[in-house]
């Protein structure tokens, strides 16, 4: 005999991914309706191979364990339907469970559509369901990686059954992690810091407002970690799912998610959760643990009826005697739409209503055939003389478009009557909107009220919102605030966000006056806690309006998020959690252009309490808390104006700015007064003020300070009275917190103290060992000029260090030039007149050039007739630049070339430029030596244009020291001529 081939039709797609889908079919031979799941493995297989794995060739075999691992709590594979993989592409095949996943009902719960059924119960069986379901895959060494509240299914008595576990089986975990984007705060810390899709990098970047110089976060991809205790994180967030009715948490961060547990949570459920979000992956609860201390209690959750938990947990512990796995059979083929509106068409002609109602939606539509609107409304008239409500409606709809006459008026308004009072909430609406506009003939107002109180009661929210409305304004009917509430709440209830919003207006209102919502209330920020409700006793009223708010606000009311915020601000509320702070917020402050809500997001995002979406969302986070006076803000925007990090355009001057703010009242803060200082110093005639803020930052004990300050005195030019015991002290005090540059700074002072011999040796042990374990320009620059002339070889190091550790152009020019002249002289290397050139030229480059360079270059080329290897015409360009600093000699230079035609085409013009702008330029020389000429000799000092010729800065510079010990508090002076104030700024 032969079999009947099996025909599928297709429902409905329920979701559709880049590499899967998932679509509800029906066995049309038997009726059965399940859930096909289509996985494209092309991405498996080409991983394995990639990772040289042997065998990369998947098979049905590979899945059969979705068959044979069954456990009343999870979901397994049809086990009549045969798994099928054609084309790198498998089919499995699952019961369909009507009421969906957990996240469907959290989401309506979000929403505000109440669902009784749905109560703490419930909740204790769902979460004691999956803990078994869990238990029974990590005993079959199955790990899921991907539980959430998405692969938790649930049946008609809410019991939970989970899915998703086969999914690494299918693919590479990277990929699937990526897929789960959506839900990727239920995963692991330790396996989203590894994946693409990390939202907790961005305050890696500025995670010290001090200094502001960490080291950028480490990116480079990590192997997973994938064992049994991510799947216990990911059920300890379900657990916090449930307790505050939340799916989202991707802006809390990880250290923030024990905090939010509300105080009010019961002893075990509060441990278990708090104990499976342990960010350390080896302090979470296994499943065996999770289990006791599940078994150890009779509730879970709040208000659970223990006995019908109880019940579950003898069912879910009970061990099932399954059924033998018969062969399977193949699915079954898919009919297209044709071919099923064909189907449908041969049983209405049998006159079946059923059919000719399909018929008719597929007419009207054009599904499997052409629209034919005149067929369709035959078969539409077909099904509604049967009686059904569906029909009766659309044929009533198209019969009222064109009525011909008041016949068939009168007959589409009996039909549109008939599915009304048969209970269609569609004909309830359209009925008693016609009756509104009077449409219907010999109705009355009461009428309006019975079919939309009809529709209402069926759950329609839409109706109950023009219920709400009509006795409200007194249009129609008489006006009753009383009755307007009731539907409103009905509507508020339903999920409609107009209605929640005005519910909760109306509850906020009711409130007693001391603790109602004052618009325009502009009380101080205060600090935003999430979980429960502020301290104090917060009136019934508020607290059911701010659930309401909360509702509305999932249901994208922005004026919802405004009200709601305000009782934030204002302490009357509390954020469940930092997602929903940040949402409520974040639409305030843009749509609704909320000040308040606007700096209340700042500082969340400033104190790592609220993860930001992306850098540019984490600096004007920075700017607005700093703008609202957050003092940490403050510096640390400042930083980043200065620094030009994140997405902050470098802004010198409105860095100093912030710094300013900060340094003074109210808050004087040491880091603002030390940074502030730094500002003002950069200029000469602001020096003297700059110090003072430093100094205060220095009497604070700030580290940087107390660096910054002894430094300047010691290179400064103007005439500070110091006690040396003082800057010993503030020297001594930073190193022994850590700040190496101090030692070296410290060394300098000892070598100035040049009366004993001890006391200069530990000085250049200190500035050697600082300066090449810090790399500072200051210490390597003032060690190399120490001791240029005894170890040349250790200088010329020093001077190469230089270049390497520093962008900034007097270091860089200064060290060029050192090391040109190295090269050129033979000091500590040997002679390289090649090299010499190359340095010389690289200091030409550079705007602020030492005096000498220019000089260097022209004696090379008078000695040599060339400078080193270079071409006429390169030799042309280097003097050309040389030129160009007013060098007199390397114009007359310049000069000869062009007259000569070498590295540049003759030109006789332009040779006479150069030497007559030579000649003025000897000449202006000459007039200055003869005014100087006073009979003075003066010896000019061996700082020159940011760099100096030799020894330590301030020795035999006016430096008057009165003492050989430092240990006791004598006091000197330090005079510096003109030019040192270069080398202040390290």
């Amino acid at each position: 005999m032969q079999q009947t081939p099996k025909l599928l039709r297709l429902i409905k797609n329920i979701s559709k991914k880049e590499k899967s889908s998932v679509d509800l079919y029906q066995d049309i031979n038997v009726g059965r309706i399940f859930v096909a799941k289509k996985v494209d493995l092309k991405d498996k297989i080409d991983f394995d191979a990639k990772s040289g794995q042997k065998n990369t060739k998947i098979s049905a075999s590979d899945f059969e364990f979705i068959k044979t691992k069954r456990h009343q709590n999870v979901l397994t594979a049809i086990i009549d339907h045969e798994i099928s993989i054609n084309d790198n592409k498998l089919t499995l095949t699952f019961p369909y469970y009507a009421k969906g996943s957990l996240s469907n009902i959290l989401n309506s719960n979000l929403r505000g559509i109440v669902n009784s059924e749905f109560d703490a119960t419930k909740k204790s069986i769902i979460a004691y369901g999956i803990a078994q379901a869990m238990l029974f895959l990590h005993n079959n060494q199955i790990i899921h990686c991907l539980l959430n509240p998405s692969h938790v299914l649930l049946n008609s008595q809410y019991h939970p059954v989970v899915s998703g576990y086969w999914y690494s089986a299918c693919n590479n975990m990277e990929n699937c992690i990526n897929d789960e984007k959506d839900m990727s705060s239920f995963l692991a810390p330790e396996l989203i810091s590894n994946s693409n899709t990390n939202p907790y990098d961005y305050f890696s970047r500025f995670n010290s407002n001090s200094t502001n110089n960490s080291a950028p976060p480490n990116n480079s991809p990590q192997p997973l970690q994938i064992d049994q205790a991510n799947d216990v994180f990911s059920f300890g967030m379900i657990l916090l799912s449930l307790l505050l009715d939340q799916i989202n948490f991707s802006k809390s961060p990880y250290l923030t998610l024990s905090k939010i547990i509300p105080l009010s949570t019961p002893t075990v459920l509060r441990n278990i959760i708090s104990k499976c979000l342990e960010t350390d992956k080896g302090c979470r609860l296994t499943f065996d643990e999770i289990i006791y201390l599940m078994d150890d209690s009779p509730t879970l959750f709040e208000g659970t009826d223990e006995t019908q938990y109880a019940q579950f947990k003898e069912y879910s512990c009970r061990k099932v005697n399954w059924p033998e796995i018969p062969p399977p059979q193949p699915i079954g083929d898919v009919i297209e739409p044709k071919d099923q509106f064909e189907m449908y068409k041969k049983a209405s002609e049998k006159s079946n209503p059923f059919a000719q109602l399909l018929c008719a939606i597929h007419r009207n539509n054009g599904i499997g055939c052409s629209v034919n609107k005149k067929a369709s409304q035959k078969a539409y008239k077909s099904a509604a003389d049967f009686g059904l409500t569906e029909g009766q409606f659309n044929y009533g709809l198209m019969l009222g478009k064109n009525p011909k006459n008041a016949q068939v008026r009168a007959e589409s308004l009996r039909y549109i009557i008939n599915s009304a009072n048969a209970g269609n909430t569609d004909a309830q609406i359209h009925l008693a909107k016609m009756i509104m506009k009077n449409q219907v003939p010999g109705s009355n107002p009461g009428a309006v009220t019975h079919y939309l109180s009809l529709a209402a009661a069926n759950g329609n929210a839409e109706a109950a919102k023009q219920l709400a409305d009509l006795f409200k304004s007194g249009k129609k009917f008489h006006r009753d605030l009383e009755k307007a509430t009731q539907y409103m709440k009905c509507a508020a209830d339903l999920g409609e966000a107009e209605s929640q919003l005005d519910y909760a207006t109306v509850l906020l209102n009711k409130a007693p006056k001391n603790n109602q919502y004052k618009k325009g209330n502009n009380n101080d920020h205060i600090d935003i806690q999430f979980g429960d409700n502020p301290v104090g006793q917060i009136d019934p009223q508020i607290t059911l309006a701010t659930s309401y708010l909360r509702s509305a606000v999932n249901n994208g009311s922005s004026k919802a998020c405004k009200l709601l915020s305000s009782l934030f601000v204002e302490g009357q509320a509390s954020p469940r959690s930092p997602d929903e702070a940040y949402t409520v917020f974040k639409i305030a402050a843009t749509e609704q252009g909320d000040e308040r809500a606007r700096d209340a997001l700042a500082n969340l995002i400033f104190d790592q309490r609220i993860l930001p979406s992306d850098e540019t969302e984490l600096c004007n986070a920075i700017k607005n808390a700093a703008d609202a006076g957050n003092i940490g803000a403050i510096l640390e925007y400042a930083h980043l104006l200065k620094t030009g990090r994140g997405k902050v355009p470098r802004d010198l001057s409105l860095s100093a700015k912030y710094f300013q703010i900060a340094a003074e009242k109210p808050y004087f803060s040491p880091e603002g007064q030390y940074q502030h200082g730094k500002c003002l110093i950069q200029n000469r005639l602001t020096f003297k003020s700059g110090m003072e803020s430093i100094y205060k930052a220095v009497q604070a004990g700030h580290v940087k300070a107390e660096y910054t300050y002894c430094k300047n005195i010691i290179s400064d030019e103007n005439e500070f009275t110091v006690n040396t015991s003082d800057l010993e002290g503030y020297l001594k005090h930073a190193i022994a917190a850590g700040y190496e540059k101090a030692k070296g700074v410290l060394g300098i002072l000892y070598i100035y103290n040049n009366h004993s011999n001890a006391i200069e040796r530990t000085g250049f042990e200190y500035l050697k060992s600082s300066a090449f374990s810090t790399k500072s320009p200051y210490l390597l620059r003032n060690y190399a000029d120490k001791i240029e002339q005894e170890n040349p070889e250790e200088a010329f190091t020093c001077y190469k260090m230089l270049t390497e550790c520093t962008t900034k152009v007097m270091h860089l020019s200064y060290a060029y030039f050192k090391i040109g002249l190295a090269y050129k002289n033979g000091q500590g290397v040997p002679i390289d007149k090649q090299k010499a050139v190359e340095y010389f030229a690289k200091d030409l480059e550079i705007c602020e050039t030492i005096q000498e360079t220019p000089d260097m270059l022209v004696e090379m080329y008078k000695e040599d007739g060339k400078l080193g290897n270079l071409s006429d015409k390169e030799t042309y360009e280097v003097m050309k630049k040389a030129a160009d600093l007013e060098c007199p000699d390397a114009m007359e230079i310049v000069s000869q070339m062009f007259r000569n035609g070498l590295g540049v085409p003759k030109n006789e013009a332009e040779a006479n430029r150069y030497m007559a702008r030579a000649y003025e330029l000897k000449e202006e020389d000459n007039e200055y030596d003869d005014e100087d000429d006073d009979g003075i000799t003066y010896d000019p000092p061996p700082m020159m244009r940011g760099h100096y010729t030799s020894g330590i800065p301030g020795m035999g510079m006016g430096m008057n020291m009165s003492s050989s010990n430092m240990g006791h508090a004598e006091e000197f002076e330090f005079k510096l001529p003109n030019g040192m104030e270069d080398f202040i700024v390290d």
